[in-house]
């Protein structure tokens, strides 16, 4: 290969590279490239800030749902487990079964009651 071939071959990859300098520019500027590195630093800096705003918000979202979970958890289970534990270990076994045997009485009574009223309506 000749100097003049080397030549002629670099002004051919100069042209075929640099002769639609003009239409990629526009193709840039439509797909909104930056090449301006401030401009770009700008850019990503607001991305980053957003970002970091949106995890803000949703880890407050999480924390907020984490408290109202822990709120029902506890008016759901503990405070009634809480209730019934404190009231029996009050008691001794001869209250219990005083209990007991009032309830026992109670249902007698509204069983006999509902089979009355049962009673009374095939009459």
């Amino acid at each position: 290969m000749s100097k003049e071939d080397i030549i002629q071959e670099a002004k051919d990859a100069y042209q075929k590279v640099f002769k639609d300098q003009e239409k990629r520019n526009s193709q840039d500027e439509e797909n909104e490239v930056i090449f301006n590195q401030t401009e770009l630093k700008k850019e990503i800096q607001e991305m980053k800030e957003k970002e970091e705003q949106k995890h803000k918000t949703l880890e407050a979202l999480r924390h907020c749902i984490h408290e109202k979970a822990e709120e029902s958890y506890e008016k759901t289970f503990h405070e009634n487990t809480n209730k019934h534990i404190p009231s029996h270990q009050k008691m001794d076994t001869q209250v219990m079964y005083g209990q007991l045997q009032s309830e026992k009485e109670h249902l007698t009574k509204m069983v006999k009651e509902m089979k009355d009223k049962e009673l009374s309506k095939h009459k």
